[in-house]
């Protein structure tokens, strides 16, 4: 017989045993809360799908779908167009196109600056024709050659870093950006020659250093970086007024004094002793004159360019007498309108962009000979891609409905899928009132097979050709008068009798479904925790119970011990006295 101790490893299994079934029951809890978050996030998931193809037929009730317009140029080069949603459908014969101008106005004397030495860099060509440097530089209607080659990026000037970005930009925006960037150069565009030059602003300064065009800007400026032209006039443009007129009498900047003026209504001041030709020049580059002024070097005189075409440019209030002199007069200058023929009647534009009959034209080159023709029709692409994208929403819901309640799916024998696939086949194959020729969806090639839509892109175009009002009404129509295609249609009557009912906040059959699931997570939580509980607790009765039977039998097998222990003792004293008896008796026989 022995009696052995129990460990710390031999209470920890039998307690493990005695706890296999609770581990169990909340493994099931665990799986059943799984479950249900699972089932939350599937029917939330196809709840918003529902409201995608809700978004997907107000569009198609849209008037923007059905009666856009696309305005289409056989010569993009010299005119281009947009049509909005009121424009008829036509076409328009353009002939003796004739550039609107913008004002300029030019001095009438050279001013007879005093030459410097300075570094400039200009274009070695013209960069296009008539360009416009108030366009955006990816427009074609800049006029500039290769305007296209232009690309975001960014180009270095004399250690400053000029950032592009075509479809942000203008030429203006860009020379305005070189000139503060703090290069220390000067850049103007010459709206005479078309040409670019990039000079330095003070006298004596070295080269100029080009690098990483990564925008393709001075390459498409025609800049060459490499070769400069020393050219004069730049120490009077970036001195001082009173420095000119005390060190170089002569110029036009001789009478010059204190004072103001005004260009189409922005007043600028002239202090002789704190500005340059070039400082005013600047001032007037940055205001809100809509007007380009810069200091040809060539001509040695002053540019003034209205910014936009239809635009007069006004001076008036000279106290400081610098249009005066610099400009030789006060006399305002007027824009020069254009003109053309559209389907042989003479039409006069202010402006190279104008807009007829809900058609916005806008010319890029004058035509003498030879005509354009714009066309404006229906923009059916924009009404069968809404289509389509309908068809594409309709099917990712019913594809989601069908594999969450097959067999081994999260929404698997929920009772309320079949109805609502019931419902969207009925819906989809019924006929639809409205006030057109079409009544099935069928009719412009929506096509319905085993529970999913195809778009029959042939039958769709016949529609559309036949009768393209009619392929609106099919999805709505306003009969009232209000302005909203509200009145019926395929997609007020499938909005209003399917998805709502499905997808109400509260109230629809999704959304009560997502609220009763998230009920059953709750309970199912409090479920876990009430059986983590009791597992907890039965643990901590074990482990009491267990040492307590692990110290009983501790004390029993050290009492064993002794017990051992004492009966040996017993038996070697038994066993000597009997050794000592047999000794003496074995003596007295001798």
């Amino acid at each position: 017989m022995a009696v052995s101790g129990v460990t710390a490893l031999d209470i920890n299994q039998m307690i493990e045993t005695n706890l296999v079934n609770d581990r169990a029951v909340i493994k099931l809890i665990e799986n059943k809360q799984a479950s249900y978050v699972q089932a939350k996030e599937d029917w939330s998931q196809i709840r918003n799908e529902f409201l995608d193809v809700k978004t997907s037929l107000i569009d198609l009730k849209s008037s923007v779908t059905f009666y856009s317009r696309k305005a289409v140029s056989s010569d993009t080069d010299v005119v281009t167009v947009k049509g909005n949603n009121n424009a008829a459908i036509t076409s328009y014969q353009l002939t003796n196109i004739v550039l609107a101008e913008a004002a300029q106005k030019l001095s009438v004397n050279a001013l007879t600056l005093n030459s410097g030495t300075c570094t400039s860099h200009q274009s070695t060509s013209a960069v296009g024709s008539s360009v416009d440097a108030n366009v955006l530089l990816n427009d074609s209607g800049n006029n500039i050659t290769n305007y296209s080659s232009i690309v975001s990026g960014s180009f270095r000037i004399n250690n400053s870093t000029i950032f592009v970005n075509p479809e942000t930009d203008t030429l203006y925006e860009i020379l305005s950006k070189i000139n503060s960037s703090g290069a220390g150069v000067i850049a103007a565009f010459d709206s005479a020659t078309d040409t670019i030059s990039i000079t330095n602003d003070d006298v004596g300064s070295s080269g100029i250093t080009f690098a990483s065009d990564t925008a393709n800007f001075l390459s498409v400026m025609n800049i060459d970086t490499a070769a400069a032209t020393q050219t004069g006039h730049s120490d009077d443009l970036n001195q001082e007024i009173s420095w000119v007129q005390a060190n170089n009498p002569g110029t036009r900047l001789d009478t010059i004094q204190d004072g103001y003026f005004n260009i189409n209504g922005i007043t600028f001041e002239v202090d002789i002793s704190e500005h340059s030709l070039q400082d005013i020049l600047y001032a007037i580059n940055d205001s809100q004159a809509g007007v380009s002024a810069y200091y040809n070097e060539n001509l040695d005189k002053v540019v003034l360019s209205a910014k936009e075409t239809g635009k007069n440019i006004e001076l008036s209030n000279d106290t400081s007498n610098f249009l005066t002199q610099v400009l030789g007069n006060t006399t305002n200058a007027s824009f020069s309108s254009g003109s053309l023929d559209i389907n042989g009647e003479t039409v006069s534009v202010e402006s190279n962009t104008f807009t007829l009959n809900d058609v916005e034209f806008t010319l890029h080159d004058a035509l003498s000979t030879g005509n354009v023709t714009v066309n404006v029709n229906r923009d059916t692409d924009f009404a069968k891609d809404a289509i389509l994208d309908f068809v594409d929403k309709y099917n990712i819901v019913y594809d989601d409905l069908k594999d969450k309640s097959a067999v081994g799916g999260t929404l698997h024998g929920e009772r309320i899928i079949p109805t609502i696939e019931n419902k969207l086949r009925t819906y989809i194959v019924s006929d639809v009132s409205n006030i057109g020729e079409y009544s099935f969806l069928r009719d412009i090639g929506i096509e319905y097979s085993n529970g999913k839509l195809s778009l029959n892109a042939s039958t769709l175009d016949d529609a559309f050709n036949a009768n393209a009002d009619s392929v609106g009404y099919l999805f709505g129509f306003d009969t009232d008068g209000d302005g909203l295609n509200n009145d019926g249609g395929f997609s007020n009557t499938f909005i209003t009798d399917v998805i709502s009912p499905l997808t109400l906040n509260a109230t629809g059959d999704i959304s009560e479904r997502i609220d009763y699931t998230d009920t059953r997570i709750e309970y199912v939580k409090k479920d876990l925790a009430r059986m983590q509980g009791i597992m907890e607790t039965k643990e901590e009765n074990l482990w009491v119970e267990y040492t307590a039977l692990a110290t009983s039998l501790a004390k029993m097998g050290a009492m064993y011990q002794t017990w051992i222990n004492q009966l040996n003792t017993m038996n070697n004293s038994v066993f000597n006295l009997f050794s000592s008896t047999n000794s003496s008796n074995n003596s007295s026989l001798f």
